[in-house]
């Protein structure tokens, strides 16, 4: 479980555009391809308790995940915005 605080976690949501349940400009395959060089399953059913879109997905990623590999992802996604 990492340990995002509210705040960071709503910041984070504000950097990555996940107001509307997209992230960034990814769509599914290309999540999917991002997550998948983390060796990470981002579609598998442990990630959709809180529905399937790429918002939520994500958000219950933060929430169950090391702040290793959530640090890992983010900074990945700061790297592929910028």
């Amino acid at each position: 479980m990492s340990s995002l605080t509210p705040i960071e976690k709503a910041a984070l949501g504000s950097l990555f555009d996940m107001s509307s349940g997209y992230v960034l400009d990814f769509s599914d395959a290309t999540i999917e391809t991002f997550f998948g060089e983390l060796d990470i399953e981002i579609h598998s059913d442990k990630y959709q308790s809180k529905g399937s879109s790429k918002a939520k997905k994500l958000r219950e990623f933060w929430r169950l995940e090391s702040d290793e590999v959530v640090g890992s992802s983010v900074l990945g996604m700061i790297n592929t915005r910028w």
